[in-house]
């Protein structure tokens, strides 16, 4: 998640001491690319089309339309799309994972199971006429990292295995990284992994609120009255890794 611009302005570290200086503010667009992973227990095939109706056809528009605008984004995808090839539960990259989450991973490829695996659309991202950059959503399967199930250990290897994943398809090792419904925990192991920056909360009341009814009526009149999203500026969480935080989300 790059910032870009021509003004100079110094960002404190988590001490309260100068960390870097970044240039004037810019926006940071960041876009979660996640399919059925991010819906793993919520939703069938059948109401995920019914709700989204023609998602990868919609991905697929967007970074037309991006790389038309000559506009750049960060692309945060779940690890899983970017297979090859997936035997489901039997798979060894998801043998780290709970039972539970293994048995909803289909076995399939891009081919039978459209919604899962889409390795054609993320190395579209890696040949994209204007850059885009590739960060890694939650890691291989969209795993909740805050879940009872998530001790660290299995969070490393769901970290891992949704690099090595995009590694795969002929991603660049991403350096941005995006929690799974913006849940934080296990900060520590994104800086081991190389990773250098993640999407934080954004300082508003509906996301300190969180995901109730109280936090989806302040969004939503949010965005019916068009708040002026509020200006965030990244600060070090640990040494090497960055906190973006969002100024904005858009849910549908």
């Amino acid at each position: 998640m790059r910032i870009r611009g021509d003004k100079v302005a110094t960002v404190l570290n988590a001490k309260g001491k100068p960390g870097f200086v970044m240039d004037q503010g810019a926006v940071v667009l960041s876009l979660d690319a996640e399919l059925l992973w991010g819906h793993i227990g919520a939703l069938d095939e059948k109401r995920f089309c019914a709700r989204y109706p023609n998602a990868g056809a919609a991905y697929d528009h967007v970074l037309r339309s991006l790389c038309n605008a000559g506009v750049s984004a960060t692309w945060l995808v779940v690890g899983g799309m970017a297979l090859g090839e997936c035997r489901g539960a039997a798979d060894a990259r998801v043998k780290g994972l709970p039972a539970a989450w293994k048995r909803r991973i289909p076995a399939g490829n891009e081919v039978t199971s459209p919604l899962w695996y889409r390795r054609s659309f993320v190395r579209q991202l890696a040949n994209a006429s204007v850059p885009q950059e590739i960060g890694l959503h939650g890691g291989l399967s969209h795993l909740i990292w805050t879940d009872r199930h998530s001790a660290p250990d299995v969070a490393k290897v769901e970290l891992e295995a949704g690099l090595t994943a995009l590694r795969d398809a002929g991603a660049q090792p991403p350096a941005s990284f995006s929690f799974p419904h913006n849940l934080e925990r296990h900060h520590s192991l994104l800086a081991e992994a190389g990773l250098r920056c993640y999407r934080g909360a954004a300082p508003v009341l509906s996301e300190r609120i969180g995901n109730t009814i109280p936090g989806a009526v302040l969004r939503a009149m949010d965005e019916i009255g068009r708040s002026a999203p509020p200006p965030v500026w990244p600060r070090q969480k640990m040494p090497g890794l960055w906190d973006i935080p969002a100024s904005m989300f858009l849910h549908p």
